[in-house]
């Protein structure tokens, strides 16, 4: 995520500890392993653009330089 410039926020704007971190990664491949289709849909209809596992776990991916000011 560093490359692509983005960071992961709660959906009240703080980070996400180690649990949460674990369980996005595992809720990640679950939820692709097994609903590839809705987790698209889900995608393509939600106003953040939010896949089904950021929205079961509130989380939210943003652009670093956003919240640094840069931009």
């Amino acid at each position: 995520m560093r490359l692509t410039g983005l960071t992961c926020r709660l959906w009240h704007g703080a980070k996400p500890g180690f649990v949460i971190a674990a369980a996005h990664v595992v809720f990640l491949y679950v939820s692709i392993t097994f609903l590839t289709p809705l987790i698209l849909a889900v995608g393509l209809f939600t106003r953040r653009k939010q896949l089904l596992h950021d929205l079961v776990l509130g989380t939210l991916f943003v652009d670093r330089g956003t919240l640094e000011g840069r931009r």
